[in-house]
């Protein structure tokens, strides 16, 4: 009789057991959510800082050329005029 008790005291403990990890489980469920919902708009938040910083990187370069070219022609108009100096001067 009182191994029959014991039996069925370990199996009112494993059952309450299950019920504590569902009922944990449960209460997780909408913290979890949360925690991915979160990581979602992180993810998506770093995702627009890495295409605008290609963007940036897109326009700067494109600066950097036309100052390149507004250069290239700066040095052809001096050397023009260098040399008409140089036929005039002669």
């Amino acid at each position: 009789m009182v191994a029959c008790g014991i039996r069925n005291a370990q199996g009112k403990r494993q059952k309450l057991n299950a019920v504590e990890t569902l009922l944990e489980q449960h209460s997780d469920a909408p913290r979890q959510r949360m925690e991915k919902r979160q990581a979602l708009e992180d993810a998506k938040e770093e995702l627009r800082l890495k295409k605008r910083e290609v963007e940036l990187k897109e326009e700067r370069k494109k600066r950097e050329a036309e100052q390149s070219s507004i250069a290239l022609a700066i040095q052809q108009v001096q050397l023009e005029a260098a040399k008409r100096s140089v036929t005039t001067g002669s």
